[in-house]
């Protein structure tokens, strides 16, 4: 691994522990916030984590993270520029993206399907 994507993945990481903080504040505690993000299902839809919510349908969340708050919303609209890969923005198949400003603490929730129908 380069050590580009180990950093990536660590800020990722950050992304996600943000995006569980704010699902705890909504009430769900953690053994009801499962972390696929390694799962190779999940990650092709671009899933991180999926929420337990009793007997209603779980919810899919795709969290991001970015070092600075360029006060946007970041997509990723191409992963792959070789092969014209879909990234994120199109691919995800989360409820709700998450996207935390490590910088300024800032945490914007997107929801998905509202977003990918632009």
């Amino acid at each position: 691994m380069s050590k580009e994507f180990i950093q990536d993945d660590k800020i990722g990481k950050i992304g996600e522990i943000a995006a569980r903080k704010l699902l705890n504040q909504y009430g769900f505690q953690d053994q009801n916030i499962a972390d696929v993000s390694k799962d190779p299902v999940y990650r092709r839809i671009d899933v991180d984590l999926v929420v337990s919510r009793g007997t209603k349908a779980p919810k899919m969340v795709e969290a991001k993270a970015r070092t600075k708050d360029w006060h946007d919303i970041g997509l990723e609209l191409v992963t792959n520029t070789t092969n014209n890969t879909p990234g994120w923005a199109y691919n995800t198949r989360s409820h709700i993206i998450t996207q935390f400003a490590i910088d300024t603490l800032t945490l914007h929730v997107i929801d998905a399907p509202k977003m990918q129908h632009w």
